[in-house]
């Protein structure tokens, strides 16, 4: 195969990010591609590696929110063009990365602020006893048997027949 110049690379590889934006990436592609640029499917797999470095590359050197920016603009743009071919698809695979990365599909998290006073104490303790007696009557309840209680002398707790 003769050897691109890399303005026909140049070109390979932005039809390789099309593809990839499209969310069209299969063996046929590549395949397509490879025949379209005369090349073989390693090549094109080489390019989709080239073209993630370059993703990656740009997101170390840029700002974060300038690369945010320029990522949406390009997923607003791929949308667009999804429209515009009728691909709708594509169209709804972009818009459902888009409100991912937004946070519009996430859970909302709810910040809060304050503490917790540890010196604070509870009016009364349980004692051994009312603490097994509570859980005896919890568990009964779980049962389908509910048994009343009642205090006695000494905080004691017995059961009510």
């Amino acid at each position: 195969m003769p050897k691109l110049t890399r303005e026909q690379r140049s070109v390979g590889l932005d039809e390789v990010e099309a593809v990839l934006m499209a969310g069209k990436w299969s063996r046929q592609a590549q395949r397509q591609l490879a025949k379209r640029h005369g090349v073989t499917r390693r090549t094109i797999q080489a390019w989709r590696a080239r073209v993630e470095a370059q993703w990656r590359d740009a997101i170390k050197t840029a700002a974060i929110e300038d690369e945010r920016a320029g990522w949406l603009a390009r997923v607003r743009l791929g949308q667009n063009i999804a429209l515009q071919r009728g691909e709708l698809r594509t169209y709804t695979n972009l818009l459902s990365i888009e409100s991912r990365v937004l946070g519009i599909e996430s859970p909302h998290r709810l910040h809060l602020s304050g503490g917790i006073d540890v010196t604070a104490r509870p009016e009364r303790h349980l004692s051994d006893e009312e603490l097994d007696a509570e859980i005896a009557r919890m568990e009964r309840e779980r049962a389908g048997k509910v048994i009343e209680l009642r205090e006695v002398s000494g905080g004691r707790h017995e059961p009510v027949e």
